[in-house]
This record gives C-alpha cells, sequence and structure tokens, in this order.
C-alpha cells in the first residue's frame, strides 16, 4: 500500500501563493525565502516557478537555490531550464545548480549542452561536470577534438577533467577512462593547452603512460603542442 503524501506545511503553502502574485516583486521576495525552507514540498514549487514564471529574476533564483538544495528531484526542472527558449542567464544559472546536485543523472543533460550555440552554456556546462565525477569523463573529453571548436570552451574542458582527476585521487577508479585520468590529470596545468590534455589522456588509455612516466610525458607534449593534431 502507498505511503499517504505528507501534506504540505503552511509555510510552503503560503511562499507557493505569493509566487503566483501578480507584483513582480513580491514574487523575487517569495523566491529568495524559499531557500530557507527545508521541507522536501518546496522543490515542486519551486520547479514550477523555474517552469512557468514570467519574471527571469525569479526564474534564475529558483534554479539557483534548488542546487543549493542539492535534491535530485529538481534534476529535471533544471534540466529544461537549459534549453532554448529560457534566457541565457537562467541557462547559465541552471547549468551551475546542477553541478551542485551530486546525483548521476546530471551528467546526460550537461553533456547534450556542451557543444549549445551559445558557447556560454556550454563552458557553464563543463564546469558544472567538473563536478560530476568519472561519469563526465567521456562526454569531457569529446570536446578536446578538433581544434576549430571554441577555446575557451575546451579549456574550461581541461580544467574540469583536471578537477575530477583531484578527486580521483582519493577514490578507487573502476573504467580504464578513470584509469587514464587519475594517471595523467593531476599534472595538467590549470591553464593546460587542450591539444596536450587529448595527447596525454588518450596516450594513457592506451597503456603508454606509466606513474613513472607520466609527468616526463606531458612536459614532452608541451614542448611540442604547436605542432599536435
Amino acid at each position: 500500500m502507498p505511503k499517504p503524501r505528507e501534506p504540505m506545511p503552511e509555510n510552503v503553502q503560503k511562499l507557493s501563493e505569493r509566487l503566483r502574485s501578480d507584483d513582480d516583486r513580491e514574487r523575487v521576495r517569495a523566491v529568495e525565502e524559499a531557500e530557507g525552507i527545508k521541507h522536501p514540498s518546496i522543490i515542486p514549487v519551486l520547479a514550477e516557478a523555474l517552469r512557468k514564471n514570467t519574471n527571469y529574476i525569479v526564474r534564475g533564483v529558483a534554479a539557483r537555490t534548488l542546487g543549493n538544495i542539492g535534491h535530485p528531484d529538481a534534476i529535471p526542472a533544471l534540466a529544461k531550464a537549459l534549453k532554448d527558449d529560457f534566457d541565457l542567464d537562467v541557462r547559465l544559472i541552471a547549468a551551475g545548480a546542477l553541478g551542485k546536485i551530486k546525483h548521476k543523472t546530471v551528467v546526460t543533460p550537461l553533456a547534450k549542452v556542451l557543444l549549445d550555440n551559445e558557447f556560454k552554456v556550454g563552458i557553464a556546462a563543463a564546469g558544472a561536470l567538473g563536478n560530476a565525477g568519472p561519469r563526465a569523463i567521456p562526454h569531457l573529453v569529446k570536446i578536446l577534438g578538433p581544434p576549430h571548436q571554441h577555446f575557451e570552451l575546451r579549456a574550461a574542458t581541461v580544467r574540469a577533467l583536471r578537477k575530477i582527476s583531484h578527486a580521483l585521487q582519493t577514490e578507487t577508479a573502476r573504467t580504464k577512462e578513470a584509469k587514464a585520468l587519475q594517471l595523467v590529470g593531476p599534472y595538467f596545468h590549470e591553464d593546460e593547452h587542450p591539444q596536450v590534455a587529448r595527447k596525454a589522456y588518450e596516450a594513457a588509455l592506451a597503456g603508454k603512460i606509466t606513474p613513472a612516466n607520466a609527468r616526463l610525458y606531458i612536459k614532452q607534449l608541451r614542448a611540442v603542442k604547436g605542432n599536435l593534431k
């Protein structure tokens, strides 16, 4: 027998009503107050504000708050906010919010916008994927490919891979992709050239790099980075 749904607390009910106000300022104040409410019923209220509110500030604050709360139930609403029918600032906030939620299902929606026509969205998605763990590695590595892609996006991708690699130093790498990045990622500079990162990762994946020569291998790649293809 299904468990009865817990009734919505009075403070959540009142906030939901305020979010339907005709006064923009009242809706903004309401959504700003929502972060202080810990009851799970606040998630669908904020998700509705993100989907339907006409004020971009309300939508942006709703997205940010959903990310700060960090509940996986918010992922579908935030994923939808990444799409083209939303204000650019809201899309960027939604990407960052997804990056704060520790759940495997954030990877797919973020990966889908890495090559978005608006490169700022791709950069934000890459940054968010840097928090998503080893599942994000294959999607990020693809961006290191052809050099015609936006350089800032590729640079953001390297930073994301570097971040994942550092997290992997305290974990057991379970996939070949994670093991390869665990080996070479910690040696990437903050501003590492994307081609250097790609070649080093591919070499590690192919078993051409060992813990003993990883640092030197990457140093040699940097010396010829202008000729890498």
